[in-house]
């Protein structure tokens, strides 16, 4: 430590690896042997504002529905998700803002929006954060016929990103099962708050829902423990570029090594996968440290009681 102060860190995977799931077993020392009270901090992305679009109002005219809505807030939004019965479709969508219902700017085209018989959907469609009062969607009708809107709703962006740190992962196991595809996941060291994975594939066109799980001992076995669903994809819409979205959100703690990747495949062939990368969410330490020097922290210990500073 450079000079006397609050001093904030990140503690290291080998670290995290190393300690106890809710860190129990860490301390703090100087270097004379004096122990030093901590703050253990961990980011979380803050609650986001979500509310349901008002004056909802959709039209059908030749080859497209035209859905108009207020946005009802004054802060910036950064994605608005759709609301339909229709049990399968892929169309693309065209977004379009307004904050005088006179002009509009157009700030997305070729936006997917689907859902599949196999239960993957996308109905999220993310715009950059902006201000707008309205907001309008022309849904493209041309290839399928026109399906029936009952509403959005609106999100609101986040006040200031959360912190990340990226690291590699490792795909120690892949076993192809009738409709399925299981992967498992080497993390590198356990007790991660996981944010994210995103996954490197060429297949030009597909939609997989994955189900992450992650192993659990019990009195008599090892099961496994669902965290978390999402859905990658690359999908090409009429005469559009492809459209994709590769990175699937878990926001999850995982105490084991381990991550299981669930693929469902149904009828299709199983996609290739080149590689996996992950994002976490870091773990700080925080403390005063009365000096500069040398200061040591001390982990691994399988029975001390958690300090109470």
């Amino acid at each position: 430590i450079p000079a006397a102060g609050l001093v904030k860190i990140s503690l290291p995977l080998p670290t995290l690896d190393a300690a106890r799931s809710a860190l129990e077993d860490l301390r703090l020392y100087d270097d004379n042997g004096n122990e030093v009270p901590y703050l253990i901090e961990r980011p979380v992305p803050a609650a986001k504002l979500t509310q349901p679009a008002q004056a909802f109002k959709v039209t059908l005219s030749a080859n497209q529905t035209v859905m108009t809505f207020n946005t009802g807030l004054s802060q910036p939004i950064d994605a608005v998700t759709l609301e339909t019965p229709a049990p399968s479709f892929i169309k693309p969508v065209k977004i379009e803002g307004s904050n005088n219902g006179r002009t509009w700017r157009t700030i997305a085209e070729g936006q997917p929006i689907f859902r599949q018989a196999n239960g993957a959907s996308q109905l999220r469609l993310a715009l950059p954060p902006e201000t707008w009062r309205s907001l309008r969607l022309t849904v493209d009708d041309q290839r399928s016929q026109p399906i029936p809107f009952t509403g959005a709703r609106v999100h609101a962006a986040e006040a200031g990103p959360t912190p990340g740190e990226s690291f590699p992962v490792t795909i120690a196991e892949r076993h192809e099962n009738p409709r399925e595809t299981r992967l498992t996941l080497n993390l590198g060291a356990a007790n991660l708050d996981l944010a994210s994975l995103h996954f490197e594939t060429d297949e030009p066109l597909f939609q997989r829902q994955l189900t992450f799980a992650v192993p659990q001992v019990t009195e008599d076995a090892i099961r496994e423990k669902v965290i978390g669903h999402d859905t990658i994809y690359r999908v090409a819409l009429d005469s559009q570029v492809s459209v994709a979205s590769l990175t699937a959100e878990l926001e999850s703690r995982v105490h084991s090594r381990e991550l299981l990747v669930l693929i469902r495949n149904d009828d299709s062939p199983p996609i290739t996968i080149k590689s996996i990368s992950a994002q976490r969410r870091p773990v700080y330490l925080v403390f005063f440290a009365k000096s500069a020097g040398v200061h040591h922290v001390l982990t691994g210990n399988p029975r001390c009681a958690a300090p109470r500073y």
